[in-house]
């Protein structure tokens, strides 16, 4: 990409817009807000950090949307320009479709990417959306320079957490909606501080009420089969940051990882965190990120 770096490639393209973060970056950062369209739906995404630095383009997991990197992004906008989608539907501010499908996911990723001109980018993916960071490095292998999976374990088939629940409750208030947020899967409060600042960004008003933005049919139809298939077509490296206490992310997850992409998966484990691990530790995350981040981008050590 030329000179003019992340954030006015961001204003120029799919409608994006320079504001200021209100909790959604980093208070009193300046961060761009914009939308790409990608067949035929609306794809939010955000971004802040170094104007002309190599790209970071987080992918959130199911349900969630891109504020859960909201304790990241600053601990890395110093030397990357850090990108987050939210996923169609999911619990953030992209539009909904009438079905959702593993590849078109992809296509907003690479959408989004290209909507910030930037065709060289690494892929952070939590969860469900390490699943997709992966996909879409197979199936665009020119795109990702590496891919970074946070407490993201592949699986075939895959079993959604959230299948047979039924629809989301509707709450009376929208303070009750936010009272009732908590972190999917369940795990020890680590930081409700954190999990206040989600709350809001999560929820709508429907049906009289307010309940979770997220819709229940995409978070079935997730394919962990699909991926699986994919991945002896990876040619980028991966890495796995996961939780200590997580029970997401284990042995045979990794050895399935590895014998798939045909590479030794280095797994870094994050002390005292769960399964959402860059809300619980964001700063050892950070560190563990950084020299693999700065091996695949090119970007040197700052003098201390």
């Amino acid at each position: 990409r030329g000179p003019v770096g992340c954030w006015r490639d961001l204003q120029l393209a799919g409608g994006g817009r320079a504001v200021e973060s209100r909790g959604r970056s980093r208070i009193g950062t300046q961060m761009v807000d914009g939308t790409v369209e990608v067949d035929g739906r609306r794809v939010h995404y955000v971004a802040s950090g170094a104007r002309e630095s190599p790209t970071l383009l987080m992918i959130h997991g199911g349900g969630a949307h891109t504020g859960w990197w909201h304790l990241l992004t600053p601990l890395l906008e110093a030397e990357w320009c850090t990108v987050a989608l939210d996923l169609s539907g999911h619990g953030g501010d992209s539009e909904r479709r009438p079905e959702y499908v593993l590849d078109g996911w992809c296509r907003e990723v690479v959408a989004v990417a290209e909507a910030i001109g930037d065709r060289a980018v690494v892929l952070v993916g939590h969860s469900m959306g390490g699943g997709v960071a992966l996909a879409t490095a197979a199936l665009e292998p020119s795109l990702a320079s590496g891919v970074a999976l946070i407490d993201s374990a592949v699986w075939a088939p895959y079993l959604s957490r959230f299948e047979g629940k039924g629809p989301p409750t509707i709450y009376p208030t929208r303070e009750a909606a936010i009272d009732a947020f908590r972190l999917m899967p369940p795990q020890p409060v680590t930081n409700r501080a954190a999990e206040l600042t989600l709350a809001p960004m999560s929820i709508a008003p429907r049906d009289g009420g307010w309940t979770w933005k997220w819709d229940p049919t995409a978070l079935v139809s997730f394919d962990g089969t699909a991926v699986h298939e994919l991945l002896p077509r990876m040619e980028c490296p991966v890495i796995e940051i996961a939780g200590e206490l997580s029970d997401h992310v284990g042995p045979d997850a990794m050895e399935l990882i590895s014998e798939r992409t045909g590479q030794e998966v280095p797994l870094i484990e994050i002390a005292g965190a769960y399964h959402h691990v860059m809300l619980d530790k964001p700063r050892e995350v950070a560190d563990a990120l950084v020299p693999y981040l700065r091996q695949w981008t090119g970007v040197t050590a700052r003098p201390a």
